[in-house]
């Protein structure tokens, strides 16, 4: 007798659940960011570096969910800009490190106008719009 198991995929998270998640993985993105604000020199590139972590951590967690049907798409959005914006801080902690205060005024005034940060917004608007309820997200 041959025996056959049977892969059960669990259930997709309920809304509630999806969005304590993604508000506990973005906690941590805020915190380190908060902590980037005061910072120069030195400092300011190893908390760059914190923040750069902390976005690619949050991004693999919200990969590994099993969000609700209609939050797969901006969980996706999501994943790919905080991965494509922790990418982007390279060049504001590289200038960090050389002491650039030029081109960190020039970066924090773009920040909006980044298209990761448009793109991790516009995915936040989307789940807000559907009902979920996500502490952090796209309020900074």
């Amino acid at each position: 007798v041959v025996g056959s198991a049977v892969l059960l995929r669990p259930a997709p998270l309920t809304k509630q659940e999806y969005g304590a998640r993604v508000s506990a993985a973005y906690a941590e993105v805020r915190t380190a960011f908060a902590a980037t604000r005061g910072a120069s020199g030195s400092t300011l590139a190893a908390r760059v570096a914190d923040a750069q972590a902390a976005l690619r951590e949050a991004a693999d967690t919200l990969e590994d969910l099993d969000p609700p049907e209609d939050a797969e798409e901006p969980n996706e959005e999501l994943v790919t800009g905080m991965r494509q914006y922790a990418a982007d801080l390279d060049p504001l902690r590289e200038a960090a490190l050389r002491g650039d205060a030029a081109f960190q005024e020039r970066f924090n005034r773009s920040v909006a106008q980044n298209p990761a940060v448009r793109r991790m917004a516009a995915a936040a608007q989307d789940l807000e719009a559907k009902g979920y309820e996500i502490e952090g997200l796209g309020e900074d």
